[in-house]
């Protein structure tokens, strides 16, 4: 596992990210404006789908398998790239109590909007074109009786999907993130079959084998029925027998926490000296927001179900940043400034502006995130084939709800008192963030206001989307409404929810917010509809 975490995939995230960085200076070449991320994800999908038609299912599998690599570590951890974007929210603007209400009333009133169309669209497309909804019992095996693990989903943990091998081909799940691993999920060694009747003490204590084996066994027997009982006995001999419980409650305990020993070591053997001494912060401020993020995943299942790890983590490292700062005679908004320089990987080499700007901690995740936003191709082509059944039926909603979102939000907002650029980014509403904040950055809103309602989107739908759905009078056994009409308002966080409680609406979930995000970028890279969108905010 640490050759996998600390060897394969980052030399795997340096690739994609030279694959990255050739597409953007491609781009710029150009008069288009659009993230070279979204590109890539675009072009990802589409080779995959090339080399599955071309070469079959099994060159295909070997090929998901090497890129599941880097793609599915950032697939995993896409939530925690979001970081950057609340823990620079102190150097924004401040904003009036009047239009803090204002914007609470928009989200509120729109997020309840939207859903209600999404779903009776949703609905009526399937009455229009014929889908079939499969009833409650057909759909038993698939959807997982609800139980007391439902009400401890971690909220941060992204869609862990199935290697993205056929259907007809055996899949397996993604390992799970190190620090998802709990003592529960790490099987004890079963002791050797020949000292199954044996105290462990016993299992040490089995002699060598000698040449007396031999008449162990009749003269009629053959000899490799001899080299057989050989072969057990040796493998007795070297067996230590099963650990007592104590070494494998230790086992377990480091296994769990050998993450949370790294990052600690690394922050005070490498990272605080560099920030002391020299006044480079980028070790001693990364280390510290994921290992707050850590302590965020450990706080009880029911705290986290209403305070998102997100923002516990956020919230500490802006309390220990202003403390390393201060104990480096800064004050906040320069251990902030140095947080997020704005040098990503885009900009490390042949931009003048940014010579001598050294990266900082949020410039880290922030480039981590394009890399999170490639492997969205990932879902894409696992569904591929439910994209393709149900194509009309997921992209119309897209689409009409995509448009309204464009140039319904930002007059609405406009009109009532909010900002310009606070309005642009309602746009990103419903979003995932790492889809939001190039659609925002290309339109010129809010990052800030964007990043708190893209997230606060999915929380909400996690904790309300089926209250609604219920008074919607949306069938519990119509995955297909369920799954799209959370995917397009709730996006990744949602659909992560789905994974507990109904895979099949998780499916659509994620075709859709993937989609939903990729209409947006669309968007926005269409200079007419920007020019028409800005002119009704006075841009």
């Amino acid at each position: 596992r640490l050759f996998h975490s600390f060897v394969l995939v980052p030399i795997g995230v340096v690739v994609v990210l030279l694959y990255l960085y050739g597409v953007h200076r491609v781009i710029i070449l150009t008069t288009v404006n659009f993230p070279a991320s979204v590109v890539c994800m675009l072009l990802l999908f589409l080779l995959l789908l090339l080399i599955d038609s071309t070469l079959g299912p099994r060159r295909t599998a070997i090929f998901s398998r090497i890129i599941d690599v880097p793609l599915g570590f950032a697939l995993r951890w896409i939530n925690t790239f979001f970081t950057p974007s609340f823990v620079t929210l102190p150097l924004s603007p401040a904003v009036g109590g009047a239009e803090v209400g204002k914007i609470a009333a928009v989200f509120i009133l729109g997020f309840v909007v939207t859903m209600a169309i999404t779903a009776y669209m949703v609905v009526f497309l399937q009455r229009l074109f014929g889908t079939s909804k499969r009833a409650i019992t057909e759909r038993a095996e698939e959807v997982p009786p609800h139980s007391a693990h439902d009400n401890s989903l971690d909220l941060t943990q992204s869609i862990e999907l199935d290697v993205l091998e056929p259907a007809t081909t055996t899949t397996t799940h993604l390992p799970p993130s190190p620090i998802d691993i709990t003592p529960t999920q790490i099987a004890p060694p079963q002791p050797a079959a020949s000292a199954s009747h044996s105290s462990p003490r016993r299992a040490r204590e089995v002699p060598f084998p000698t040449a007396s084996i031999a008449n162990q066994t009749s003269e009629s027997d053959t000899a490799s029925t001899v080299g057989s009982t050989q072969q057990q006995q040796v493998a007795a001999f070297f067996s230590i027998g099963e650990p007592s419980p104590r070494a494998q409650f230790f086992a377990n305990w480091i296994t769990q926490y050998l993450d949370t020993f790294l990052y600690i070591t690394v922050f005070l053997c490498v990272g605080l000296p560099l920030h002391f001494a020299i006044n480079y912060s980028l070790i001693a401020y990364s280390t510290f927001t994921i290992l707050m993020l850590f302590f965020g995943l450990r706080l009880p299942p029911k705290v986290r179900r209403f305070i998102h790890p997100i923002f516990t983590c956020s919230a500490f490292t802006i309390f220990g940043i202003y403390v390393m700062a201060t104990a480096n005679h800064q004050t906040l908004d320069d251990g902030l400034d140095q947080y997020s320089t704005g040098r990503t990987y885009l900009y490390l080499f042949g931009v003048p502006k940014y010579y001598g700007v050294r990266p900082g901690a949020g410039d880290l995740m922030k480039t981590m995130l394009d890399v999170s936003i490639v492997s969205l191709a990932l879902p894409m082509y696992r569904y591929r084939g439910d994209l393709k059944k149900h194509f009309l039926v997921i992209i119309i909603p897209n689409i009409v709800i995509g448009l309204i979102t464009f140039f319904a939000y930002p007059p609405l907002c406009y009109a009532i008192g909010i900002s310009a650029e606070r309005s642009i980014a309602f746009i990103g509403r419903s979003v995932t963030l790492a889809l939001a904040l190039p659609v925002i950055q290309a339109l010129g809103g809010s990052q800030s206001l964007v990043a708190v309602v893209a997230i606060l989107s999915g929380i909400v739908g996690v904790l309300i989307g089926g209250y609604i759905l219920k008074l919607l009078r949306i069938r519990e056994d119509d995955y297909l409404t369920r799954g799209i009409t959370l995917g397009i308002n709730s996006s990744a966080v949602a659909t992560a929810h789905l994974l507990t409680i109904d895979p099949r609406a998780s499916a659509l979930s994620s075709l859709s917010f993937v989609v939903f995000g990729t209409t947006m970028i669309i968007l926005s890279a269409i200079p007419p509809i920007v020019t028409v969108m800005k002119n009704m905010v006075g841009l």
